[in-house]
């Protein structure tokens, strides 16, 4: 079966908003939402335990580039890239349903 092709997450940023914190378009699906908090969600453990991109993703098993995608909004990550990552950090990176 054919994978979806889905607009990039940050594509979904209204105009005068900014990645990951918004505000998106009223039809932004949720989708877009869910990989803004998770991304807001990496990019503040990776500050507080004081990590770079490169080296979450080395341990995580990772590339770079994706570490550096999702935070950008420009990837969907998989629930196997989401598991390695809070894996590797200790945490939770999902988010719990929110406010879109």
């Amino acid at each position: 079966m054919a994978r979806r092709v889905r607009p990039h997450p940050n594509t979904w940023v209204t105009g005068d908003g900014v990645w990951p914190t918004g505000p998106f378009q009223p039809d932004a699906p949720p989708y877009a939402t869910a990989v803004a908090r998770l991304a807001g969600n990496l990019q503040k453990a990776l500050d507080t335990q004081g990590l770079t991109q490169r080296a979450v993703a080395r341990a995580a098993g990772l590339t770079p580039s994706t570490v550096n995608e999702l935070l950008r909004g420009m990837l969907i990550p998989d629930a196997a890239t989401i598991a390695a990552l809070e894996d590797t950090l200790d945490i939770t990176l999902w988010p719990t349903r929110g406010p879109r």
